[in-house]
């Protein structure tokens, strides 16, 4: 699984895809091999997509402090908090690819291309696009 890390004025800035976001054109930050597991979705309940419910209880994304590696999404309640997350602020989602989300929500040629920030050079550096020699 991958992870895209998304700019702030998303309607999703963690964005966990299957396919390789990379040979979809997607050039943001990209960290691979990474495992999301969503308990939110199986116990939400009442609570809707990241929303605050009315007893302190609301969906949050959280990296493992053991395994940097594991994300996951579940609901924080004010009697509970979990000791052995980080929590990330804004918004997760988990699709089958990054073109499908660029589709659905419409997202900017500049976002695509990587051009929010400074770190398209660190991804393309890190993760040179090479071509097969097999057209």
């Amino acid at each position: 699984m991958y992870l895209i890390r998304l700019p702030d004025d998303q309607p999703v800035q963690w964005l966990f895809v299957d396919s390789d976001p990379m040979l979809e054109g997607c050039l943001l930050e990209i960290q691979r091999h990474v495992e999301f597991i969503d308990e939110a979705a199986a116990n939400a309940g009442a609570l809707s997509f990241n929303k605050d419910s009315e007893n302190g209880s609301r969906v949050v994304l959280g990296r493992s402090i053991a395994k940097p590696s594991l994300y996951k999404r579940f609901i924080q309640t004010t009697e509970c908090e979990q000791t052995d997350v980080e929590v990330l602020p804004g918004k997760a989602l988990a699709l089958s690819s990054w073109s499908l989300y660029s589709a659905t929500c419409s997202v900017p040629h500049s976002v695509m291309l990587g051009r929010w920030s400074n770190r398209r050079k660190q991804v393309v550096a890190q993760a040179p696009f090479e071509p097969s020699g097999n057209n």
